[in-house]
């Protein structure tokens, strides 16, 4: 049900998924990380712990992975444990240069990215309501898109051809990329989906037949690199 891209090449496999929580975020990591079966994987609502992080980073180095991850405003559970509330996590293979790029907390939404072979990779999540704020906090965020060659991806909670962070990225070149199919097991909206400034570099995302949570697994492939001559910028749009 997946490619095979387990050496890192040409191609870039890259799959983004909404754990819905830590069951479903290891669950993501044992499936896909564990037997190496991308190069990049986008976790939305990772809601952990600090010693569950500090698990989920040693599952990943063990694995051949690197994590980098954005917490979520802190809340507490049942049990009065405290967890994030949302955060989102992006895991790397150790063969490729890496280097951290973006970390940003709004309200409500989160983005993690990368550089990573001449691209910039993130993945967001916002979550629905808010008046539409978490998406807009995402937006507000953009303008450093304008000379970089980008995928920003994960659960938008938006609507391709409706999309107020869609709107905000076309100024800097962003184009969707959608599987147009409904991205919940139960559910008739696309809420998990890319943008990015290559889009010829894209091919058509799939959705994966494995249940994490209730979100399907996105897979996307990037067909080419882009030329490894650009600036290296290192961002913190945190919020105090």
């Amino acid at each position: 049900w997946i490619r095979d891209l387990t050496h890192p090449g040409p191609h870039l496999h890259v799959v983004s998924i909404n754990a819905g929580g830590l069951a479903g975020t290891w669950r993501a990591v044992e499936e896909l990380i564990s037997v190496g079966k991308v190069d990049v994987l986008g976790v939305q609502e990772v809601a952990a712990s600090d010693s569950e992080l500090l698990a989920l980073r040693r599952a990943a180095l063990k694995n051949g992975y690197h994590m980098f991850h954005v917490a979520g405003k802190p809340t507490c559970d049942g049990w009065g444990a405290v967890r994030q509330r949302g955060g989102v996590a992006l895991f790397a293979r150790l063969l490729f240069k890496i280097h951290p790029a973006i970390s940003f907390v709004g309200l409500d939404s989160q983005c993690v990215g990368v550089w990573l072979d001449g691209w910039f990779l993130a993945t967001a999540y916002a979550p629905p309501g808010y008046n539409d704020e978490p998406v807009l906090e995402l937006a507000s965020g953009t303008s450093f898109f304008s000379t970089l060659v980008w995928l920003v991806f994960g659960d938008f909670n938006e609507l391709v051809g409706a999309s107020k962070l869609e709107i905000a990225l076309s100024a800097f070149g962003g184009a969707a990329v959608s599987v147009d199919k409904p991205t919940r097991w139960e559910g008739q909206r696309c809420v998990d989906w890319a943008l990015t400034s290559r889009p010829l570099t894209c091919d058509q995302p799939e959705l994966l037949d494995v249940a994490l949570s209730d979100h399907i697994p996105v897979s996307l492939v990037l067909t080419s690199s882009p030329n490894s001559g650009r600036s290296e910028l290192a961002l913190d749009f945190s919020q105090p």
